[in-house]
């Protein structure tokens, strides 16, 4: 099989026209005989197209396809072999009442660019096509875009979290009429905004309906889902709980395994608890918060305190080594006069196992020299896990946890991170629970591993909406790190960083 997704602009004699119903019966026959699966979009006076199926097939619809418009050589975006189809059968969907225009050549340079930039599956291109990027700020090419779902069996429930974007963000929220004829009659509406410039990152939400969830153009939007949110009412016992069903069952989101989060207005735990074993049997996790749907902002601060707290996708295609580190670095000149050699001691990993005695570990040069040789750094690690050249044992890093700690507000932890197994080699006692630990390691490290092929390990400072993250290698041993989690409201900045400088150099 093969899968081929082609461009062009739908225009006959110089003028903009959309496909005749004779055509699309005609195409749909076609590819229901000959087992051909895809998506015709047509937005904005252009037409993407991407085809699945047998060689021969595929090519005599898209030549079709493309006669129709004139297109006598149409602009292929990409063609190669697959082994597995993106889509389950072949429709059409056409996007009109937009105000938004663009001339050929710029809509076709911003398609290839969002396709070079994540080049995954054959349903991506149409998450730009049709619902292109209308923030007044630029998105980071390097920085995922985080994928949000917002599901409501009424499509008025969206407005109020749009509103709030807009008014917040000044973000522009765009309400689309899509439908497979271009007839007003057959249309459903497709709402959708991003969000640029907020501590998660830049985040795209759509509005997901009745309609568009029965749609082929679910595929596309619902790929690479993070979040689903489901809007509820308080009697929300057949029609909205079937909705939830058909959402959890749609299969995209059974390979994403995305997090869900119910918005309920309380008072119904029959509801919440027939909700939340729903997700449960799907095998996915939820969250609920309670409160009016027609309330905005304390709707998104339920999305956003869940995007930070999950870990940020790697955009597919993208080289961690052309990341920008997400952090500020302050420079706290960590250089003290080098301690007296002590004994050396092997830390391992917590666990619920009684530790073994260890083994006499060899010298490790000291910090001078371990700068002086980086480059090899990987490579050794890969071969064996160096051994500490000072005594830092579990008890001791615990006690200094607990010095630090003294005064600081209780929501704050903190945690000394073992860079070589990319895990905490102590915490405080009110951390997180494990899984979230593994995850706040697994994602901490990966940065700092980076910063230390550039030779940039210092302070490392997060400031997110309600918390700081606050990263410090140890003066004497840079595979452990510091990490502080701190409310903006437990201690000025300055102070939580005087805390840890006086602590290490103690």
């Amino acid at each position: 099989m093969q899968v081929v997704c082609y461009f062009g602009k739908a225009a006959r004699q110089g003028k903009v026209a959309l496909p005749t119903d004779s055509l699309l019966a005609a195409s749909e026959e076609f590819a229901r005989r000959n087992e051909l699966t895809g998506l015709l979009a047509i937005s904005d006076g252009y037409f993407l197209h991407v085809l699945e199926g047998e060689d021969t097939a595929v090519q005599n619809l898209v030549g079709r396809i493309a006669a129709f418009w004139d297109q006598e050589s149409p602009t292929i975006l990409f063609e190669r072999s697959i082994t597995q189809r993106n889509f389950q059968q072949w429709n059409v969907v056409i996007s009109h009442g937009s105000k938004h225009r663009a001339d050929a050549a710029q809509r076709l340079s911003e398609t290839k660019r969002f396709l070079d930039d994540d080049p995954g599956d054959a349903a991506d291109p149409f998450r730009y096509f049709l619902t292109p990027n209308r923030s007044n700020k630029p998105v980071v090419p390097s920085q995922p875009v985080r994928q949000v779902a917002i599901f409501s069996n009424s499509v008025l429930w969206f407005n109020p979290i749009f509103s709030h974007l807009s008014e917040r963000f000044g973000t522009q929220a765009c309400a689309l009429k899509v439908s497979n004829t271009g007839k007003d009659a057959d249309s459903y509406p497709l709402d959708y905004a991003d969000v640029v410039g907020d501590s998660a990152g830049p985040v795209r939400i759509v509005g997901i309906s009745e309609g568009l969830l029965a749609s082929t153009l679910s595929q596309p939007l619902l790929e690479k889902i993070e979040l689903m949110v489901f809007l509820m009412r308080r009697s929300g016992q057949g029609t909205d709980t079937e909705f939830v069903a058909r959402a959890l069952a749609h299969p995209v989101v059974q390979r994403c395994k995305p997090r869900v989060l119910f918005v309920t207005p309380g008072g119904n735990t029959s509801l919440s608890d027939m909700l939340h074993q729903m997700v449960h049997e799907a095998g996915l996790q939820s969250t609920e918060t309670r409160g009016s749907v027609l309330m905005g902002g304390p709707t998104w601060k339920a999305i956003h305190e869940q995007l930070l707290s999950m870990v940020r996708p790697l955009r597919q295609g993208a080289k961690a080594e052309q990341d920008p580190p997400p952090i500020t670095e302050v420079d706290l000149m960590l250089d003290p006069e080098p301690a007296e050699p002590q004994p050396p001691t092997v830390i391992a990993a917590l666990t619920p196992e009684p530790l073994l005695e260890p083994e006499p570990a060899p010298e490790r040069p000291p910090p001078q020299a371990a700068k002086a040789g980086k480059k090899s750094t990987k490579i050794a690690a890969i071969a064996a896990i160096p051994e500490r050249s000072v005594d830092l044992s579990g008890p001791a890093l615990k006690d200094m946890l607990e010095r630090l700690m003294y005064g600081i507000g209780t929501t704050a932890w903190a945690g000394w991170l073992d860079m070589r197994v990319h895990d905490f080699a102590a915490r405080t006692d009110n951390a997180p629970e494990a899984a979230t630990l593994k995850l706040v390691a697994e994602t901490v490290t990966n940065d700092l591993d980076l910063l230390t092929k550039r030779g940039q390990m210092r302070e490392m400072i997060s400031t997110f909406s309600e918390h700081h993250e606050i990263m410090v290698p140890h003066p004497l041993d840079s595979t452990l790190v510091l990490y502080l989690f701190a409310r903006l409201d437990d201690l000025p900045l300055a102070t939580l960083r005087r805390l840890i400088l006086d602590d290490l150099m103690d």
